[in-house]
């Protein structure tokens, strides 16, 4: 038997607890999908062991038996088999992770994001004890009411390619990039305080030399991730690593429809074919994607054709009337 975490869930060890959640506050989803979520709960010290072996390519029953082992050295091996069974099968019935007879199984049980399938409705079902408590009373129990970071937003660079009518920082003060090496350093604090999603921004992030790298590092740690570009400069190589993170989403401004009212507030010729032939580059890679539309002079009469659009092709569009 095989077991993995599924794609759009996040654990985190406290060690003398853990903490397992999906990415409801973090990710983006088709116009059409269904509201279910799979949640959030808190899981005892032992249970957390038995989840920190799982990862996101599956793993035999036996190996993960091994692993744990290595934490309970004095409980037989058959014993741990059988317990990782029996919680893995609680964990699969509440939507956290999935199984297989075969590896190949385990990851085709594994539904990933994407626009041309609709997101199966989950059942829920209360397989572990009532809890006493929620997991935000527990959380803010534990942590004697000490806030706790989980979000971060890391601008990579201030440069940036276009020069919207609408941005507050001027052109010409748009000229600095993180230091990779900073930049690393910052996710290994992230790491340690078991940071759960990062917003990674600019001006236009995939200007910095290092972005792939970045995401790359960000996948390794096992964040979620939002990118904020104008995607002007997608490429191939770019895509590819997206791809590879399961937990990843993008937000890209779009306009309008018109090309010429796209680009009179971008600055930029050619801006708005750019960014249109790359929100489609990402839908049909299934890369979860949203829109979003501020409206102003130059489009408060055309906006809504973005709307349109966007619902043609199931991504939401966040506007200044909310989202849609």
């Amino acid at each position: 038997m095989f077991f993995k975490l599924k794609s759009k869930v996040i654990f985190r060890n406290y060690i003398s607890f853990g903490y397992i959640t999906d990415t409801r506050n973090f990710g983006y989803k088709p116009i059409d999908s269904s509201n279910n979520h799979i949640g959030d709960k808190i899981i005892s010290e032992s249970g957390a062991v038995f989840i920190s072996v799982l990862g996101r390519t599956p793993q035999s029953l036996k190996k993960l038996a091994k692993t744990i082992k290595v934490r309970y050295k004095d409980v037989d091996i058959k014993k741990i088999e059988y317990d990782a069974k029996e919680f893995y099968r609680m964990l699969e019935k509440d939507g956290f992770i999935v199984s297989g007879k075969t590896l190949q199984e385990c990851n085709e049980n594994d539904i990933r994001f994407s626009y041309s399938i609709s997101e199966p409705e989950i059942i829920k079902k209360n397989f572990f004890p009532v809890p006493e408590k929620s997991t935000q009373d527990f959380l803010e129990e534990h942590f004697q009411g000490k806030p706790q970071l989980t979000n971060l937003h890391i601008e990579i660079t201030s440069k940036c390619n276009e020069m919207c009518i609408h941005c507050y920082i001027p052109h010409d003060y748009k000229l600095g990039f993180i230091e990779p090496d900073l930049f690393y350093n910052v996710l290994e604090q992230c790491k340690n305080m078991r940071l759960l999603h990062l917003t990674i921004s600019g001006g236009e992030p995939m200007l910095h030399k290092d972005f792939c790298d970045f995401l790359k590092k960000c996948r390794e740690y096992d964040f979620s991730v939002n990118i904020l570009s104008n995607l002007t400069l997608l490429k191939d190589e770019i895509i590819s690593e997206m791809k590879k993170n399961s937990l990843l989403g993008v937000q890209v401004s779009l306009y309008s429809m018109n090309p010429n009212i796209h680009d009179e507030i971008t600055q930029v010729k050619g801006s708005f074919e750019k960014t249109k032939n790359s929100i489609l580059k990402l839908i049909e890679n299934d890369i979860p994607l949203q829109i979003s539309c501020p409206i102003m002079i130059q489009n408060k009469n055309c906006y809504d054709d973005v709307i349109n659009w966007a619902k043609k092709h199931h991504l939401h569009v966040g506007d200044d009337y909310g989202d849609a």
